[in-house]
């Protein structure tokens, strides 16, 4: 788990859901609207913030994708259980746990091969 990239795109999705969120909030919507389209507008705020902030770590769109369905979903258990509140926390902290375990598994290859090469030019029997 790459550490670092974990709090970074934890804060940098907390930094782009957090104004949206309040912006959603304090724009004069209709009343019901969230209880109408809320499962719609959501997931789709959270999509395209995941979109901006894997572009920014250069996840790419298949990873990015991936991370922003599984926080996503790890969302929407929280709360259901703990309230949208706590709900957002889990996300951002999974959506962060996620990225940092793919560009881990990234890099964790390429130390590898970078290890193994290494070790052939040293001992060359």
């Amino acid at each position: 788990m790459n550490l670092s990239t974990l709090w970074r795109a934890a804060l940098l999705q907390a930094l782009a859901v957090a104004p949206l969120f309040a912006l959603l909030v304090a724009v004069p919507l209709p009343p019901g609207f969230f209880r109408e389209q809320g499962a719609l507008v959501g997931p789709a705020a959270w999509l395209v913030c995941s979109l901006v902030v894997a572009s920014i770590l250069r996840l790419g769109v298949p990873n990015a994708l991936a991370v922003a369905v599984g926080s996503g979903l790890l969302a929407v258990a929280a709360g259901a259980l703990l309230g949208h509140s706590a709900g957002m926390v889990a996300g951002v902290l999974g959506f962060g746990a996620l990225c940092g375990r793919i560009t881990r598994s990234r890099g964790g290859r390429g130390a590898r091969r970078q290890v193994a090469s290494h070790r052939s030019a040293r001992d060359p029997a």
